[in-house]
């Protein structure tokens, strides 16, 4: 398999998640949309695009070694109180794990860049 190259973050982003920690997305899944930008030292930082009304911040690392790619982002609204974890590694072109938040909830999911044949 070939190795990752998630150097650059720019760009935007299809989130798909959903609300059961099982491993797999639900056929349920929700579709967001993240515009993403790479800061320096293998960080990244981004906003939701859709919903456009939704003004959570998102503080992402990657970690790359010779042995894969992981992936730690940290979804922030503080005017709500909200905040979740996503923790995940990159597999191919895509970055795929589980997210946990503050009031609960779990789930899983997938993060791929978007491109003009992959609408959010």
């Amino acid at each position: 398999m070939p190795k990752p190259n998630f150097a650059k973050m720019d760009g935007n982003w299809v989130l798909t998640g959903d609300f059961l920690l099982d491993g797999k997305l639900s056929p349920k899944s929700e579709v967001y949309e993240l515009k993403l930008a790479s800061v320096a030292n293998d960080r990244f930082t981004g906003t939701y695009v859709i919903p456009a009304t939704d003004k959570s911040k998102f503080d992402g690392h990657i970690y790359a070694s010779s042995r894969g790619t992981a992936v730690s982002i940290v979804q922030s609204h503080p005017e709500k109180q909200y905040y979740a974890a996503f923790a995940a590694w990159a597999k191919a072109d895509v970055i795929v794990g589980a997210w946990f938040d503050l009031e609960g909830r779990n789930g899983d999911f997938k993060l791929e860049r978007k491109t003009a044949a992959r609408k959010a």
